[in-house]
């Protein structure tokens, strides 16, 4: 029997395992793959969040956790990086206004 490359859940794994190397283009990209076939899957929203927020793309690892959080209202990560995520975005705002 042959593993299926455009399954969502390897997909996805493969993004997180590329993320814990470093390697967030990638990361991103495979989430995202895995997302265009499972939309609804919580943890790779929240997990491709993550790998937004390395890349300083910080509005759109929000919007991830917050369509992480839109599935699963109770997902205790997600409510955690969108917290955090949204205090450096605060600081970011903050900090140009002293400008």
């Amino acid at each position: 029997m042959q593993a299926d490359p455009s399954q969502p859940d390897a997909l996805h794994l493969r993004g997180v395992i590329a993320h814990q190397v470093g390697k967030n283009d990638i990361a991103v990209n495979l989430i995202m793959r895995a997302l265009d076939i499972k939309p609804d899957y919580a943890k790779a929203h929240n997990n491709l969040g993550i790998a937004l927020q390395e890349l300083g793309k910080l509005e759109d690892a929000a919007a991830s956790y917050r369509k992480a959080l839109a599935i699963e209202p109770d997902h205790a990560e997600a409510h955690g990086n969108l917290g955090i995520v949204l205090q450096e975005l605060a600081r970011i705002i903050h900090g140009a206004s002293r400008i």
